[in-house]
């Protein structure tokens, strides 16, 4: 588009420009010296200001009227196929640059990962040949996000009450000067009850020990394929952090309030409730006898030797972190390496591979999962392959 040259040109362009400010962020302000040249449209004047601030404005309008079967997308579907198409329709620019997606709708999680089927995959791999990055919606006008909302808000009976058939987890963590444990209690609709005693092999205060408990109930579950729980934890600061009335400020408990979140996502129903320690005894007696020194008195202990989060940035005695840690903490909680040429590796990347019970695998070509080893395992996979119980077989 060239620069306007008449009265009649820089008011086709304010047009333009007030039809689309609902996608522009602070408009009236990037199109000041366009409104002072209004000002005098008899002695109209293009100046410096002005070409500064057009150059500045780089806005490609792509447009798609949708038919037939198109019409009948989801609503996400119908957010990625718009994706899908301005890449298609400006893909030197997606191919020469950085993209940011701008959005409120969970597209990251559809788009980056193997595991869809038909045309959601299609397009899964159609994007991962570009860097696109998704960043949450900041605070936009008011009529545009009422419009917004207007367009995407599905009008049906969704009953909002907590499924009658909802599986009961009862958490408590305990710390002492002799070590921190945890107890678990998963009720099951029918009736049936398992328990888990765990003993940590690290020092934790009262609050991670909850915590711990908590993330340790909640991956229980989801490996029972639980659909819809219910959490009863007696401590107060976990309750109200994770319903939000707490602030979580202490690095530490910021980590374990992620990692709770991230958890939480993957359950289509979730409540939780603080109750008293009197209705949390169970768990809370249990969680006790995990801190006893003697076996015989905590009979089907499990060991949990390492926090769920990780502390330090890097491994102790400052050995650097491996491609392996990396892609797992872009998976968890969307953390990147400072380096922009592996950022954007691991951007372009990161959908082949998938985190299951904390370890990452990468898909293959037919769909089973590859465990991906750390450089120190993979050492050991190959002496054993080629010296140790594997050896004989070399030959044939």
């Amino acid at each position: 588009m060239q620069s306007p040259r008449t009265i009649k040109d820089l008011q086709r362009l304010n047009g333009r420009l007030a039809a689309m400010s609902r996608f522009l962020a602070r408009s009236g302000d990037r199109c000041l010296p366009f409104f002072k040249a209004l000002k005098n449209p008899k002695n109209f004047q293009w100046t410096a200001e002005c070409e500064k601030a057009f150059k500045q404005l780089p806005v490609y309008y792509v447009s798609h009227v949708l038919n037939g079967p198109e019409e009948r997308y989801p609503p996400i579907e119908k957010l990625a196929l718009a994706l899908v198409l301005s890449a298609r329709k400006l893909r030197p620019y997606f191919q020469a640059h950085p993209v940011e997606v701008i959005t409120d709708q969970p597209l990251r999680q559809i788009l980056s990962k193997f595991d869809v089927v038909g045309r959601l995959l299609k397009w899964v791999v159609e994007l991962d040949e570009h860097d696109v990055r998704y960043i949450p919606r900041t605070a936009i006008k008011a009529q545009s996000v009422a419009d917004f909302i207007a367009e995407l808000t599905q009008i049906e009976d969704v009953d909002l009450e907590q499924p009658s058939e909802a599986w009961v987890l009862h958490v408590d963590g305990s710390a002492n000067s002799k070590g921190a444990g945890a107890r678990l209690v998963l009720l099951a609709p029918d009736g049936r009850s398992f328990e888990c005693s765990l003993r940590f092999g690290f020092q934790a205060t009262n609050n991670e020990a909850e915590y711990e408990a908590l993330l340790a109930g909640l991956r229980l579950a989801l490996e029972m394929q639980v659909v819809a729980i219910h959490v009863l934890t007696d401590s107060q600061l976990v309750a109200e952090q994770l319903n939000g009335e707490y602030e979580a400020r202490d690095p530490i408990m910021v980590k374990y309030l992620a990692q709770v979140k991230n958890l939480i996502t993957k359950f289509p129903h979730f409540t939780l409730s603080n109750v008293p320690r009197g209705e949390n005894e169970q768990a809370d007696a249990l969680a006790k006898l995990a801190l006893k020194l003697a076996p015989e008195a905590r009979p089907e202990v499990e060991e949990l030797p390492a926090r769920a989060i990780e502390i330090a940035a890097t491994a102790s005695g400052g050995v650097p972190i491996t491609w392996v840690q990396e892609l797992l903490r872009f998976k968890r909680d969307g953390t990147l390496p400072p380096d922009e040429a592996t950022a954007r590796r691991l951007r372009c990347t990161h959908a082949w591979y998938s985190e299951v019970g904390g370890r990452l695998y990468k898909w293959s070509f037919t769909y089973p999962l590859l465990w991906c080893l750390e450089p120190d395992e993979a050492r050991t996979v190959l002496a054993e392959v080629h010296e140790g119980v594997c050896g004989e077989h070399i030959g044939g």
